[in-house]
């Protein structure tokens, strides 16, 4: 995502390299099992999609973001 706000970087931090959606509450990276969790609940809920159309969009989306990137 953009990060245009200080509330948009992990921990709100600047010069962190990472979103807060994408992190924990310290700023660490989540595992990315967790983050497909997480983005596929985005999907589901905010588009309306079946968990199965979900699950296939968070993963071509993960699959194109650096911290994901041939981790999914």
């Amino acid at each position: 995502m953009m990060m245009m706000d200080i509330a948009d970087f992990a921990a709100k931090n600047r010069r962190s390299n990472y979103c807060r959606y994408c992190t924990n509450n310290e700023g660490m990276l989540q595992s990315p099992q967790e983050r497909l969790e997480r983005f596929t609940t985005f999907f589901i809920e905010d588009e309306q999609l079946s968990i199965d159309d979900a699950r296939k969009k968070a993963i071509v989306e993960m699959r194109k973001m650096p911290a994901w990137k041939g981790k999914i």
